[in-house]
């Protein structure tokens, strides 16, 4: 579980922008416990441009570079821009995490403008012991490196001193990165790394334009997917009875020829190796087909399609997923995300959770989630401009968090609503609209 989030010098933000998970009362000395459990929520508001998104693209960013998926790149400058010297100075990113019931630090500095890695760490917060420290080291144009080497080997210390070689030239690749990418990890000295890169696997981030791959899931295993949708869909008002695959007109995809010849020649080479399963997926003008050969050996092609009842109660009909509605098509892409989080696995982070949502519905997609996973190990983040979850029934004043951007001075500042003293039941939504606790818009006339 997350139990802080530091980013500083990133996109709008400015300064240290701290999201801490942590009930309002605990002390500094309980929040270094790993035993203290944190928040299930956090739920950011603010106005347009304030900053809310900017915060998700950098767990987002600082989430792929660990994994590997992204690298740093000079020509990819992040960094708050409306301020000389934050364009020369580093950017932040630091992540307070439970595994095993330990609480641990990760972070990374990264100089954008000189396309280079200027610090990695990872410390035990419990008992305040730096596990692997990186710094570069601006005299001698070189990293420093710390490990905690107690238990290690003679032969993996003398890896280790081989792979520092290597991250001298490596400006752009983080050590935890590399560990992993190595398999040293498999060590039982160096399983901790191994587990906090999965950690970071374990983080999704989705976005407005963010789509679960329905069509995988559903040949995969389509009675599990039925299982996980008819539950949400019954209890979010959704009247479809049935997610299923079927065939549709290949010329729908209107495939070019030699597309369609290349296609059939590969499914081929594997149904000739007895891969008789072989599909190819692919999305065409927004529609997610699957291709495979039928027992004829022509080209088929299929598509996700929702069976609905017709008016007389008997008989139905199959939609296209194009044809559900906007709201309904972004329940298909929530849904999962709200099994996984009811099932106790993983952190979400979702930006806009009400894009195309009915105000009572995310109110109740919130409720659902904070009822079916209360004692679960996993949590939801998530940004919104829905002021109807700022109700004190159903959202602690510290599980809600403002972004106010007031000037470029100061760029995006991001602060829990319980820094207002806020008495129960006292009216928040009002409250927040009359631009009490700030995080609306101000327009001048």
């Amino acid at each position: 579980m997350l139990y802080r989030y530091i980013v500083s010098n990133f996109l709008s933000y400015k300064g240290q922008a701290e999201l801490t998970m942590f009930p309002q009362a605990t002390s500094e000395e309980e929040r270094n416990k790993a035993g203290m459990q944190p928040s299930p929520i956090a739920v950011i508001m603010g106005a347009n441009a304030s900053g809310k998104s900017n915060l998700i693209k950098s767990i987002d960013f600082s989430r792929d570079v660990i994994l590997g998926i992204t690298q740093i790149n000079s020509g990819r400058n992040l960094c708050y821009k409306l301020d000389e010297e934050s364009v020369t100075s580093p950017t932040l990113f630091s992540y307070e995490i439970v595994l095993d019931g330990r609480l641990y630090q990760y972070g990374f500095a990264v100089q954008f403008n000189m396309n280079r890695i200027e610090q990695e760490w990872l410390v035990s917060m419990d008992d305040d012991q730096t596990l692997m420290e990186r710094a570069y080291d601006e005299t001698t144009g070189t990293y420093q490196f710390q490990f905690a080497e107690e238990g290690w080997t003679d032969s993996e210390r003398q890896r280790m001193r081989v792979y520092e070689e290597d991250w001298q030239r490596a400006y752009t690749q983080l050590v935890l990165t590399d560990l992993v990418v190595r398999n040293t990890a498999e060590s039982a000295s160096w399983a901790i790394y191994r587990e906090v890169f999965q950690w970071f696997k374990n983080l999704t981030v989705i976005f407005p334009d963010s789509h679960y791959n329905l069509l995988i899931g559903v040949t995969l295993d389509e009675r599990k997917v039925n299982e996980m949708y008819k539950e949400y869909f019954e209890l979010f008002d959704i009247r479809i009875e049935n997610i299923h695959l079927n065939e549709v007109p290949l010329f729908l995809l209107n495939l070019p020829q030699p597309v369609a010849s290349e296609v059939k020649k590969d499914l081929m080479a594997h149904r000739m190796s007895d891969n008789q399963s072989a599909r190819v997926l692919i999305n065409h003008n927004n529609h997610e087909y699957q291709l495979e050969l039928n027992n004829a050996g022509e080209l088929v092609a299929k598509e996700v399609q929702f069976r609905h009842l017709k008016a007389d109660g008997k008989t139905t009909y199959d939609f296209a997923k194009y044809e559900e509605s906007d709201g309904t098509q972004r329940l298909f892409d929530l849904i999962p995300a709200l099994a996984r989080l009811v099932a106790g696995k993983g952190v979400f982070v979702i930006d806009e959770i009400d894009n195309r949502l009915h105000s009572l519905l995310t109110r109740h997609l919130l409720a659902t989630y904070l009822e079916k996973a209360r004692d679960k190990q996993s949590q939801l983040i998530c940004t919104t401009h829905e002021q109807s979850l700022m109700d004190a029934t159903l959202l602690r004043p510290d599980e809600i968090w403002m972004v106010q951007r007031e000037n470029e001075q100061t760029g995006s500042v991001l602060y829990p609503l319980s820094k207002y003293k806020v008495r129960f039941p006292e009216n928040l939504e009002k409250n927040y609209l009359l631009g009490r606790y700030q995080g609306v818009p101000v327009f001048h006339t």
